[in-house]
């Protein structure tokens, strides 16, 4: 009985600790669908450089660690400084060899490969990454796009989401 009272006690304690002011989890998340695979990045960065803004990730199929992962990496170009991105929210970048400004372009990396797919590999390439929301340092967005590789195959990214990446 003592102890259920203990416990009792602690539980409004631990109901506050456990839970963010917003009810939600601030926990960085990058995925993406690829060629209707599933997959999960891991390894996040998100910095700017110089005027351009890179968004990197290590990727697995399906989420499955043991997997050889892909490196994602996305660069939009000529992105505005936070405080400004936040006011041109939602901002779109096109994936497009096309487009000069508010492009973005991508490379997607299979390790232990020597195949590298590239945006700017296909003159018709389309696609666009949107940035949805800019919190505090943190940005949060969808993209889909095309990648080729030097010999013509193509990669479809769709659904990409990427929620919470701290700058």
């Amino acid at each position: 009985m003592r102890n259920k009272a203990f416990f009792l006690a602690l539980l409004p304690l631990f109901l506050i600790f456990s839970c963010n002011s917003s009810g939600g989890s601030s926990e960085e998340k990058f995925t993406a669908t690829i060629n209707d695979e599933n997959w999960e990045f891991y390894d996040l960065t998100a910095s700017r450089n110089g005027e351009d803004l890179e968004i990197r990730g290590k990727g697995y199929l399906n989420g499955d660690r043991g997997a050889i992962p892909v490196d994602l990496t996305m660069t939009i170009v000529s992105v505005p400084e936070t405080d400004q991105l936040k006011s041109q929210t939602p901002y779109t970048a096109y994936f497009s060899p096309n487009t000069q400004e508010t492009a973005v372009h991508a490379t997607i990396e299979p390790q232990d490969s020597q195949l590298v797919y590239d945006t700017k590999l296909d003159p018709n390439g389309t696609g666009e990454l949107v940035i949805t929301e800019v919190e505090g340092s943190s940005i949060s967005g969808e993209f889909t796009f095309t990648a080729t590789d030097r010999s013509g195959r193509k990669l479809e990214v769709t659904d990409g989401k990427f929620n919470g990446l701290q700058l």
